[in-house]
């Protein structure tokens, strides 16, 4: 079964997932300038 993936927002960065996940918590460290959502781990910077 192929889900389809789920397309968040953060900051100025536009990414997919395949499930929601509450990334609020980042604002205190940072602001997201890229996302890598194509690789397995998938990795946030």
């Amino acid at each position: 079964m192929n889900e389809l993936p789920i397309t968040l927002h953060l900051d100025n960065v536009t990414f997919q997932l395949k499930e929601n996940q509450n990334f609020e918590w980042l604002s205190d460290l940072g602001k997201a300038f890229c996302v890598f959502d194509k690789q397995d781990s998938g990795n946030l910077c």
